[in-house]
């Protein structure tokens, strides 16, 4: 405040003795100064209301034509063109029919089964994956994450009737897992590091991962095979086989003990 009024004074000395009748008082130079001031102001906040308006517009063209023009979401999401009302239909039938003694009819395998709310936000997920949309798939399934306790990668392939029973797995980025899989637990389908892009692993039809196995690299469970409690798997495990340990090893071939 101090180097204003300086200069302010400076200037009415140098009007008042070189232009006597036409000096610019200090009184009527600090409302100058105070006009300009209001009008940069206003200036400024124009500026920012263009602007807002800009990036507000952008942003509905970009989700109009993200929702509008790439057709619907809740429609087509399986091989199959299965509606995705029907898919629910289907998996919460399936979660009924295998977990029967804690889950008392559809209604509440709807609203309780944190698995099946994995699955669905998934499938949505998934197709903004697809549609290679920057940011929201991640964020989208971070927060499924927070809601469900179960992390599944956007780039993560699912079949249908997939029964995440109880909260903890990890499915990595370039994992498949085919349908009618039952994972218990918290059941990790993660890499070695040693694998390139393609790291994760591949689940068969009708699989059964037990609670707190480990799945690490790109290798194949069989459909039908089932992989015991705590099992560490590092090798493909045959179609119908059974594996335990760490590292897991073949216990039961389809029908016949080893």
């Amino acid at each position: 405040m101090q180097l204003n009024i300086q200069r302010d004074y400076g200037a009415d000395l140098f009007f008042k003795q070189n232009y006597p009748n036409n000096r610019v008082k200090f009184s009527e130079k600090s409302n100058i100064d105070n006009t300009d001031s209001s009008e940069i102001k206003e200036k400024k906040h124009d500026i920012g209301k263009k602007a807002f308006i800009g990036a507000t517009t952008a942003a509905g063209l970009f989700f109009s034509d993200l929702f509008l023009a790439k057709g619907k979401i809740l429609s087509g999401l399986s091989n199959n063109k299965i509606s995705f009302i029907k898919t629910m239909s289907e998996e919460i039938d399936n979660v009924v029919k295998l977990d029967n003694y804690a889950t008392k009819g559809r209604v509440e395998a709807f609203f309780s089964i944190p698995g099946l709310h994995a699955v669905w936000n998934h499938r949505i997920i998934h197709k903004l994956h697809e549609w290679k949309v920057p940011v929201i798939p991640r964020f989208l399934a971070n927060v499924s994450r927070f809601l469900t306790g179960i992390e599944i990668h956007p780039g993560a392939q699912i079949g249908k009737n997939v029964f995440f029973d109880h909260t903890g797995a990890i499915v990595g980025e370039t994992a498949k897992i085919g349908n009618n899989v039952q994972i218990i637990g918290p059941v990790v389908l993660g890499s070695t590091g040693k694998d390139g892009f393609l790291r994760h692993t591949i689940v068969g039809d009708r699989a059964v991962l037990g609670i707190r196995s480990v799945c690490l690299g790109r290798l194949t469970i069989g459909q039908d095979a089932k992989v015991g409690a705590g099992a560490v798997v590092l090798r493909d495990v045959p179609p119908g086989a059974t594996v335990v340990g760490v590292p897991a090893k073949v216990v039961r071939k389809k029908d016949n003990l080893y």
